[in-house]
């Protein structure tokens, strides 16, 4: 089987998902459905373009290794050829040096991240119907900068009908609040949707067309979602105990109006406005 190289390296990069997946099946023409342990994400891989299909699914252990070997071991210039020997359980890479690099397969039902379809269905569906927003580089850049600044632990989306905010980090500590594009979307009900940052951080350096990029995000209830054309990282929150982030807004002549009272105190005194804004 021979496939661009880029292409490949591409496809096997996104399916690590830098180093959250360590082995996966494929299937099809290497289609991937894997749910990272302990299943708090879902990385769902389209095929490779140009790939033959597979004779039956196959699993690949040790993926980082793999991604290096396609990466230092064959040539910029040249196609890759794998050869795949269903008996002796192998895949090898042709490298640009000579030889074969040979990487052990592994039988579908012992790659630990392995998911049942309905269990994909099942996971997808609260994402699904959610709205989108563009993921852009800024965007995307802001988040990564801020997390190892704050020393954040969580980045929460705080989603809310007048504006809305993405805070790396924690109210009670260090944090970056920032405005978040929600309000090109219906937000009927308030919701926070916090996820653990590192991880976030990791699916985030992963996205490199953000001409094609978007973020999916539904209610509390749900789970977000990154995609990158064909593929898909649907994150789970992380449950924490305390109560919604409430952002004073001071600026405007409707200032007071715009505050959801559902969400605070609307009785608060202007000067502890103050002090929390700054």
């Amino acid at each position: 089987m021979q496939f661009s190289r880029d292409a490949i390296i591409d496809h096997i990069r996104h399916v690590h998902a830098g180093g959250l997946v360590e082995e996966a099946v494929f299937s099809g023409r290497f289609d991937v459905q894997a749910l990272t342990l302990p299943g708090t994400v879902l990385v769902l891989a389209g095929a490779l373009s140009g790939a033959e299909p597979l004779p039956h699914p196959i699993g690949l252990g040790d993926l980082g290794r793999f991604l290096r070997a396609l990466e230092k071991m064959t040539s910029d210039e040249s196609d890759v050829t794998l050869s795949l020997d269903v008996d002796a359980g192998r895949i090898a890479l042709g490298t640009s040096y000579g030889g074969a690099l040979s990487f052990r397969t592994l039988l579908p039902e012992t790659v630990g991240t392995q998911i049942l379809p309905e269990t994909v269905a099942a996971i997808w569906s609260g994402v699904a119907g959610a709205a989108s927003i563009p993921l852009t580089q800024t965007l995307a850049q802001g988040i990564l900068r801020s997390i190892p600044v704050v020393d954040a632990s969580v980045v929460t989306i705080c989603a809310r009908p007048s504006r809305s905010w993405i805070v790396v980090g924690s109210e009670s500590r260090s944090f970056h609040r920032f405005p978040f594009p929600f309000h090109q979307l219906p937000v009927v009900e308030p919701f926070d949707v916090t996820l653990e940052a590192r991880q976030f951080a990791t699916l985030l350096q992963q996205i490199r067309d953000f001409g094609q990029s978007e973020l999916l995000v539904s209610g509390p209830d749900g789970c977000l979602a990154l995609r990158e054309g064909s593929y898909r990282y649907v994150v789970s929150p992380v449950e924490i105990d305390r109560p919604a982030i409430v952002w004073p807004i001071r600026s405007g002549p409707s200032a007071g109006s715009t505050r959801e009272s559902s969400d605070g105190d609307a009785s608060q005194a202007p000067d502890e406005e103050e002090r929390d804004d700054e």
